[in-house]
């Protein structure tokens, strides 16, 4: 299934598309031209994979999720594209930095709080 921010890309971008939600590069084979990016027909549309969706890398790389030899995965925080260094990276090199500091404060805080419990009893 399409992504939504993916098909509302679509619509804004792609020259092909008319307000009717017609395609006028697609034609199946009973005569419809219901665009396959936006109606999730099963099939791709080559104009919109090379010449659409790479305008914008956020959308390229909602787009590319999940596809076998993707090189882009998006930052759980941010929602940015940038590429894994390894399987478990879920942030960019920013947010990575930001969500380990937060993780440092919390567990300072948590501590200094068990501390003062600690001493009230």
């Amino acid at each position: 299934m399409i992504n939504r921010e993916v098909s509302s890309y679509v619509k804004k971008n792609c020259a092909n598309y008319d307000r009717d939600g017609l395609c006028h590069f697609e034609t199946d084979s009973t005569g419809g031209r219901l665009c396959p990016l936006i109606y999730d027909l099963g099939k791709k549309c080559k104009y919109a994979e090379q010449a659409v969706i790479p305008g914008d890398s956020t959308i390229e790389a909602i787009y590319n999720a999940g596809k076998v030899g993707a090189t882009a995965d998006m930052c759980e925080r941010c929602r940015s594209p940038f590429e894994r260094t390894n399987n478990r990276q879920k942030y960019c090199e920013r947010c990575a930095a930001i969500v380990r500091a937060e993780k440092e404060a919390r567990r300072k805080r948590e501590y200094r709080l068990a501390d003062a419990l600690k001493r009230k009893d």
